[in-house]
């Protein structure tokens, strides 16, 4: 049975891994990314904890999921490809 992970992701190999959260806890939401342009799936996943899961501003989120401390609060698995990844930048 594949992982929520896998599921959400469309099982697109993994662009990139960050933190964007300097954050102590342990995640208990998963944030799923709005999937566009590169197919099928969630375009980055957000591990978050209670504290930090207001929606900050320019995150339009497709769902969030229940996690059960998988992964630390701020990490962000990015499944887009290397172009999308720099336009995002590039917006900011």
């Amino acid at each position: 049975m594949p992982s929520i992970v896998q599921e959400l992701s469309g099982r697109r190999e993994l662009g990139g891994l960050r933190t964007v959260v300097e954050c102590p806890f342990k995640a208990t939401v998963l944030r799923e990314g709005l999937a566009q342009g590169s197919g099928t799936g969630a375009t980055w996943l957000a591990f978050l904890c209670p504290v930090n899961t207001v929606d900050p501003d320019g995150w339009p989120s497709a769902a969030d999921h229940p996690d059960t401390g998988t992964m630390p609060c701020g990490t962000v698995l990015d499944y887009r490809l290397p172009e999308e990844r720099l336009q995002s930048h590039a917006d900011l």
